[in-house]
């Protein structure tokens, strides 16, 4: 569980700057689209993951 809340803190960082670049104009609309729904697609995962192993035990 501590792997996966690694892996969500640098999904949410790795979204956080992919954010900054689209401001920033280093990238394009398709581009942001695309790369932000599949960070934030693993990120919820492992959220759901997660939580399904806290769950488990209890």
């Amino acid at each position: 569980s501590s792997l996966c809340s690694g892996t969500m803190a640098k999904l949410d960082e790795e979204s956080e700057e992919l954010h900054q670049k689209f401001l920033e104009k280093d990238v394009d609309l398709p581009t942001f689209v695309q790369k932000y729904k599949k960070l934030r697609a693993a990120h919820h995962k492992c959220a759901l993951l997660h939580l399904s192993g806290k769950a488990s035990l209890r």
